[in-house]
């Protein structure tokens, strides 16, 4: 299956925005939401919700945002997150691989590094010297 990329969208966006920008937001809004419908009919959809939540987020970041700048940093961070963040997408590569056991030893020394504890030996284990 070959993708065609229009390049060009971005400028056409700009044009249009710079002509009407009411017909830019409504165009958008039309986008966005054939985009989520898109997804929902693959062969492995996400729930909507979860779609309209990411959706609602990435909107308030633009809306709460300064400039367009920060909307787009707030945007890439947000998407960051999701990848590395808790119950991201790399934890989920992770467990799918069938390496769940690298998940939780990644937790636990996590967990310690912000306690500062050192280890706790368990109780039925007996230290051993070596010999030199």
């Amino acid at each position: 299956m070959t993708v065609k990329i229009d390049f060009n969208v971005f400028d056409r966006f700009r044009e249009l925005y710079a002509k009407d920008p009411e017909e830019a937001d409504r165009l958008k809004a039309e986008l966005i939401e054939r985009s989520i419908q898109n997804a929902l009919s693959g062969s492995c959809p996400p729930p909507e919700r979860d779609l309209r939540a990411v959706q609602w987020r990435i909107q308030v970041a633009r809306e709460t945002s300064k400039n367009p700048n920060q909307s787009m940093v707030r945007a890439y961070q947000m998407m960051w997150n999701g990848f590395v963040g808790e119950g991201g997408l790399k934890e989920a590569i992770k467990i799918l691989a069938g390496t769940p056991s690298l998940v939780i030893a990644e937790k636990v020394l996590e967990e310690r590094e912000k306690s500062q504890e050192p280890p706790k030996k368990p109780n039925n284990v007996i230290a051993l010297r070596r010999k030199n």
